[in-house]
């Protein structure tokens, strides 16, 4: 059987801690994440944000090339950000230097990966169904 990937799009991860400056509401958190994205080149279709108690936010921004997620944690001053594109043209490099510069860490950690599928090209993988 003979296979084939095909990739879909990367998905990159910033975790940062140590963090000087978290946002106390979900429309501070939303202004900062929304710059980021719009930084990056991608294309902000809908956001929600929501604050839990008794502390920590998260959001997340659906982009027209995919998403971008956002979660705090105040009490262990960490911040971790997930963002996904099936396009090219997005700089997300842009984005997280820019998120990095709002929350202050004394820490990051950054990674990456590629989202795959495999497929068989005998094999008509996409079929209609009436």
């Amino acid at each position: 059987m003979n296979t084939d990937e095909t990739l879909l799009g990367r998905h990159w991860f910033l975790d940062l801690s140590g963090c000087q400056n978290i946002p106390d509401t979900p429309a501070q958190l939303e202004q900062i994440v929304c710059e980021a994205v719009l930084l990056s080149g991608a294309t902000i279709v809908q956001r929600c944000f929501h604050a839990f108690s008794p502390f920590g936010l998260t959001g997340v921004v659906i982009i027209a090339e995919s998403h971008v997620a956002i979660h705090t944690w105040p009490e262990h001053r960490a911040v971790c950000i997930d963002y996904f594109s099936c396009s090219d043209r997005i700089d997300v490099q842009r984005s997280f230097d820019y998120l990095i510069r709002a929350f202050q860490p004394t820490s990051t950690k950054r990674s990456t990966s590629e989202r795959r599928i495999t497929t068989d090209p005998t094999q008509d993988n996409f079929q209609i169904k009436h």
